[in-house]
């Protein structure tokens, strides 16, 4: 049910009209002012009770938006529930200064994403937003604010940091030295005759030596510290430790992360991408 239904500024106009219509019927006893007048009163009232019609029992519920970067526009899911066996016309979703405009079709569910910029990181939430319908005629407006709030994690904006002198040591070793057997490769001047594959060139086939690498536990990890940056301003030493977090998802390595006063053990895969880019967002 509707918490606010209040006549917009062209029913006051309307209202105003049809006053003027009946007064002139009134005083010069015009039977077609008087016909007037009650058809577009009559047209006023069947106009209203559609809009009322139009919005009533739709049940919209907003979801979270998936994390997006600063700068980017979050998408929030709004779905909405139609169980009337009525097409639902011109549904206005109202979020600040957005508006976004959708029909929905009879006795089924549809979903609409509303894109908001978020500037800055941080944890935020979706605002104020209702639902309105000021359809037919547009001289009544329904609205139905959204009690639920939406959330979206909004990471540092990525920039390339620094340059590093120092090799880093997170990169797994590729010399084919190692305790763990990966794979076989073609042979190589300066091989060790060890690791050549004798019985595979006994059965014909191409000379080729085993490959060895450390076990993924033995493998050195990567520590994305604050305090490994050079001096700069909170908001540009995040978005360097953003751009490492990427680096190192992105070449599928185990790092952790360190900043003042929290600490992230190390892993590797997408929930822990994410749980990096949250503490940055967050601090």
């Amino acid at each position: 049910m509707f918490r606010c239904c209040r006549p917009t500024g062209s029913a006051l106009l309307f209202a105003l009209l049809l006053f003027a219509l009946l007064s002139g019927s009134i005083n010069y006893q015009n039977n077609l002012g008087f016909l007037l007048t009650f058809l577009l009163a009559g047209a006023l009232f069947t106009g209203l009770a559609h809009t009322v019609r139009n919005r009533h029992a739709l049940q919209p519920h907003i979801g979270d938006a998936r994390p997006v970067f600063a700068g980017q526009t979050a998408r929030f899911p709004i779905r909405f529930d139609n169980p009337a066996r009525r097409a639902r016309h011109a549904i206005e979703v109202v979020a600040g200064e957005h508006l976004l405009l959708t029909d929905l079709p009879a006795d089924a569910q549809a979903e609409i994403e509303l894109g908001l910029p978020m500037p800055r990181r941080g944890l935020h939430g979706s605002g104020p937003v209702e639902i309105a319908s000021s359809y037919p005629l547009g001289l009544l407006r329904c609205r139905l604010p959204l009690e639920a709030q939406a959330r979206v994690v909004v990471y540092p904006h990525p920039v390339a940091p620094p340059e590093r002198d120092e090799v880093d040591p997170a990169r797994p070793r590729s010399d084919g030295e190692g305790d763990e057997f990966r794979g076989f490769r073609r042979y190589r001047s300066g091989d060790s005759l060890r690791r050549v594959h004798w019985k595979g060139l006994a059965r014909g086939l191409p000379l080729m030596s085993r490959e060895h690498e450390q076990p993924r536990e033995a493998q050195a990890v990567e520590w994305i510290d604050w305090e490994s940056l050079p001096e700069a301003d909170t908001e540009l030493r995040l978005s360097w430790l953003c751009q490492r977090v990427l680096d190192a998802h992105g070449a599928n390595r185990r790092y952790g992360l360190r900043l003042p006063g929290r600490r992230v053990e190390p892993a590797s895969g997408d929930d822990h991408r994410h749980r990096c880019l949250t503490e940055l967002a967050t601090f």
